[in-house]
């Protein structure tokens, strides 16, 4: 799986990788660099006996569902940010320089490029577990999995907003440019 994570030396969207191994007994992760959602659901669950109970005393199934809904909650922030860039880039277009919006939508235009290719396969591999039975994950995958489907296609369907508003106001900015000149 991948999991958006803003860059902000190079004010990009880039995938960080998540690989799970799940067995009827256990759930493993492996991924490079600093997804803090996983470091602080692995942490709390270091530090509080009662936040390991409530995680790890069910099935395998409901485990890797909380991993994963704390990686999927987290992608909200990030399209929450995004959303507030294009309403400051909306507002430049109107009453900003010319030059620096340029390269503001184009900025902004990238970022959420990114972010859409990064969510775009992770819906396909959420439907795959919402509509398949696993019987070792001892989890209704309609239930479980069902709602992590529906937040990464919410999170698609806002992606899919941004994309339209990010075109129509380049489109906006074009015709400005147009009729300055």
């Amino acid at each position: 799986l991948h999991f958006p994570v803003f860059n902000k030396k190079v004010r990009i969207t880039t995938p960080s990788q998540v690989s799970v191994f799940v067995g009827a007994k256990y759930v493993v992760t492996v991924h490079q660099g600093n997804l803090s959602p996983l470091t602080k659901f692995f942490g709390e669950c270091q530090e509080s006996e009662e936040s390991r109970h409530r995680y790890m005393s069910h099935s395998s199934g409901r485990l890797l569902y909380h991993i994963l809904d704390g990686l999927i909650d987290n992608c909200f922030p990030i399209l929450n940010a995004i959303s507030r860039k294009v309403d400051s880039v909306e507002e430049q277009v109107f009453e900003g320089s010319l030059r620096e919006t340029v390269r503001e939508l184009s900025i902004l235009r990238r970022d959420i490029i990114s972010y859409r290719r990064i969510i775009r396969t992770q819906i396909g591999v959420l439907e795959l577990l919402e509509e398949k039975e696993f019987p070792l994950l001892k989890v209704d995958p309609d239930v479980y999995f069902g709602d992590l489907a529906d937040h990464i296609r919410r999170i698609w369907v806002g992606l899919e907003e941004l994309k339209e508003v990010m075109e129509n106001l380049s489109e906006s900015h074009n015709s400005l440019t147009s009729h300055h000149i």
